[in-house]
């Protein structure tokens, strides 16, 4: 997956969060988003999965957003703190588990752990 944000903001009650973000990200890259408490790195990822509003453009892959690809995990999420490490990597596929735990998202959560995740489809 490709994602890349063109001019992005993020603003809250009219306060800027974000400014003009312009970043390309190719797929099977790795990317950290580091700074100061506020600096709006919490606030762009909101924003590439969709759960806040911005301005510019973020895009996906060809051009659109490829939601069923994308899992976001808020870290104010209330979770038992009797996870493992597997178990909390799975949460990202929590729309598309049913009761039992594929062997194919088992497969794509492993991937994700190791860093072969851009060979291993989530969505298969």
């Amino acid at each position: 997956m490709r994602l890349a944000f063109e001019r992005t903001g993020v603003a809250y009650a009219g306060r800027s969060a974000v400014r003009g973000v312009d970043l390309a990200i190719a797929a099977g890259e790795f990317v950290a988003l580091v700074g100061a408490n506020g600096s709006g790195k919490s606030s762009l990822v909101k924003a590439a999965a969709g759960v806040t509003a911005h301005e510019g453009a973020i895009r996906f892959a060809a051009g659109s957003r490829k939601a069923a690809r994308l899992a976001y995990m808020p870290q104010e999420a209330a979770r038992p703190p009797a996870l493992t490490a597997l178990e909390t990597v799975l949460l990202g596929r929590l729309k598309r588990l049913g009761f039992c735990v594929a062997d194919a998202d088992l497969a794509v959560a492993e991937a994700t752990m190791t860093g072969s995740a851009s060979s291993t489809s989530p969505t298969g």
